[in-house]
């Protein structure tokens, strides 16, 4: 099992990074549009379109977030050693560092999605009128890639901590379909054609195509 000192540097460096990157790259690109940014003024109507939250998604990525945080907590105030036997299971550093690497990809990852999507909107907010869609990026792949993301980091998070309870996080599984369908039905009525084209081009949560060009 990692130490305080490791599992602390290791998350809020992660989180600090992530952070920097974007302000670097929101600096640099200024007021204008990442690549793939379409521009949808209006849509089909002036209503607004919230898809509503799934509970399953609600309490699994919710979970998440607050042990992240519980981590930080504990390490900071040197709790992480006798809190640790009774929450976690004593896995090998090496799988613990495996871990680890994996939360930093899903960190960078995070970056890419904020960097391409300039109105990332949380599902449980109304959208907006005039709607920027994101086609470059990860974008350029799937429809949702901050889910895939989150899906994917509870098994990291799982193998970075040790964190038995951190398992439950799965259950954002069962309701990524149902709220990613959720959205895209909103999108679609409020955005029709565009939308549409977009969604023919992409798949929701993995590619439904990879091009490779070898020169």
């Amino acid at each position: 099992m990692l130490e305080r000192f490791e599992l602390l540097f290791a998350i809020v460096g992660g989180w600090v990074v992530s952070i920097l990157f974007l302000i670097i790259i929101r600096l640099i690109r200024g007021k204008k549009f990442p690549n793939g940014a379409v521009v949808i003024e209006n849509g089909t109507s002036n209503e607004s379109y919230n898809p509503g939250y799934n509970i399953f998604l609600l309490i699994g990525m919710g979970l998440i977030s607050f042990l992240n945080f519980l981590i930080v907590f504990l390490c900071i105030f040197n709790f992480w050693d006798s809190i640790s036997r009774y929450i976690a299971f004593d896995f090998p550093k090496w799988i613990n560092w495996i871990g680890l690497i994996g939360i930093w990809i899903q960190d960078g990852w995070g970056v890419a999605v904020f960097s391409y999507n300039v109105n990332y909107t949380p599902a449980y907010k109304s959208m907006k009128s005039d709607y920027v869609l994101a086609t470059g990026g990860p974008y350029k792949y799937m429809r949702h890639p901050m889910y895939t993301a989150k899906a994917i980091l509870v098994i990291f998070f799982f193998l970075a901590t040790g964190i038995w309870l951190s398992l439950l996080g799965a259950l954002s599984w069962l309701g990524l379909s149902a709220q990613a369908k959720l959205e895209e039905e909103a999108l679609l009525k409020k955005y029709g054609k565009k939308y549409q084209e977009y969604m023919n081009d992409t798949g929701r949560f993995f590619p439904k195509r990879i091009n490779l060009k070898f020169s």
